[in-house]
């Protein structure tokens, strides 16, 4: 093995991937999330994330939040001048133009520091760009290293990637996307996306959380009422999930029609009748929703 990509569990400082060898360090777009573990400020949680900065090794720090980002940045770029660790921003060294966007994925023109590159990508949106400026900035920096990763290889590799529950298109007509949006700024990204290939078509959104979640915060970044939007709310199969009654008093704040159903199946039902064949539904709310969402579009699509 020449290369690995290995990815910590929960933030950095204490978990076990901080003690593997790196030649380079990655950290990716901060929030406010796993806050009873990691701090309940971005500068404390960036401060832990800062744990896999390995000395003297580069460290490229992907595309912050607007909101968060000189609170992030500052704790960041403090580690790594403790530990003599280059620090590359991802944003200031790559830039990507979105050229066509749709659900069967987008194209995006890229420049890079040894010239411009035209990539294919499953994945759209504005998180699709945050990644792209953060995969290209650790390619260079490979590069730099001597890793042989020619422009074939990104194409390819780009081209052939796949998140699973994450904007992931599990049927067509109607259209149903699942993704694992639990935190305001992820459902954010998540509507930004949506509203790219989808304008002001309304959605009927399919919802399961956990409880210790920023439930009203995460359903105003997702539903507009004004547009039509609609909602139908099911337990998450979790022990921390959020009974589907208090989800759907939070979101009939926002939207009229709203419905409550105990599982994934259920929900998908009641959603496809609001929908109609033409619709568009997205499970949305947790990363525990994502296998029940993906067993429900199954049995009622793929018979």
């Amino acid at each position: 093995m020449k290369l690995a990509l290995v990815e910590t569990g929960l933030g950095g400082r204490l978990d076990c991937v901080s003690a593997v060898p790196a030649s380079l360090a990655v950290v990716a777009s901060i929030g406010l999330d796993h806050m009873a573990i990691l701090g309940d400020t971005i500068a404390k949680i960036a401060r832990d994330k800062a744990g896999i900065i390995k000395p003297g090794r580069p460290v490229v720090v992907g595309p912050q939040f607007a909101e968060y980002r000189d609170e992030a940045m500052a704790e960041l770029a403090d580690e790594a001048r403790l530990r003599l660790a280059p620090l590359i921003e991802a944003d200031r060294e790559i830039a990507v133009e979105s050229i066509d966007e749709t659900l069967d994925g987008a194209e995006f023109r890229v420049r890079a520091p040894w010239g411009e590159l035209r990539l294919r990508t499953r994945l759209f949106g504005p998180a699709a760009e945050i990644n792209l400026k953060t995969i290209v900035a650790c390619v260079a920096q490979l590069r730099a290293q001597g890793f042989d990763l020619p422009d074939s290889a990104v194409r390819d590799g780009l081209a052939a990637w796949e998140w699973p529950g994450r904007l992931e298109v599990a049927h067509r007509q109607p259209d149903i996307v699942i993704d694992g949006a639990h935190n305001p700024i992820s459902a954010r990204a998540t509507r930004q996306a949506l509203d790219r290939v989808w304008g002001g078509r309304p959605i009927v959104w399919i919802l399961g959380m956990l409880g210790d979640k920023s439930i009203a915060s995460v359903l105003g970044e997702l539903i507009r009422g004004g547009q039509g939007d609609s909602a139908v709310v099911f337990d998450a199969p979790s022990p921390r999930g959020l009974k589907g009654e208090a989800l759907a008093e939070e979101a009939r704040r926002l939207c009229r029609c709203v419905e409550r159903r105990t599982t994934a199946e259920e929900a998908l039902e009641a959603a496809a009748e609001i929908a109609g064949p033409r619709g568009a539904m997205v499970f949305a709310g947790s990363l525990y929703i994502v296998a029940p969402a993906q067993d429900a579009v199954a049995q009622r699509y793929r018979k």
